[in-house]
């Protein structure tokens, strides 16, 4: 901050203005960075679920996304989560080997003719996922 006095303003009277209504000021910025809010909350966000649908009977095929609550990067269970997700996979039937992919999720969506693809994915945060 610069306090400038314009005009014939003695430096006193400046000086003690300026510590009358400046004083109470902090001497350094508050730190408004994502990283020192979320570590003065120390509380984990609220997943909060939602639906949404839209139904239109002239396109050919669906579109359909599952979503739920992850683990953080630092919970006991993220290597879990991140197994499942490679468990689950990702699949693409306009992949040459796509009937003929390792996991039985794949070869029953691919037999059965269930979907033309389907992908997983994970991403974890501090405190959440």
């Amino acid at each position: 901050m610069v306090l400038v006095g314009a005009g014939g303003v003695p430096h006193e009277q400046l000086v003690e203005l300026a510590e009358k209504y400046f004083a109470g000021l902090p001497a350094e910025a508050p730190n408004y960075s994502a990283k020192s809010i979320a570590a003065e909350q120390k509380q984990k966000p609220d997943f909060i679920g939602s639906e949404v649908r839209v139904r239109d009977d002239t396109q050919g095929s669906a579109n359909i996304a599952i979503a739920v609550e992850g683990v953080s990067w630092s919970d006991e269970d993220y290597f879990t989560a991140l197994v499942t997700q490679a468990i689950v996979g990702n699949w693409d039937r306009a992949m040459g080997n796509a009937a003929y992919m390792g996991s039985k999720l794949s070869s029953f969506v691919s037999q059965n003719n269930l979907a033309n693809s389907f992908m997983s994915f994970s991403t974890s945060y501090s405190d959440t996922g």
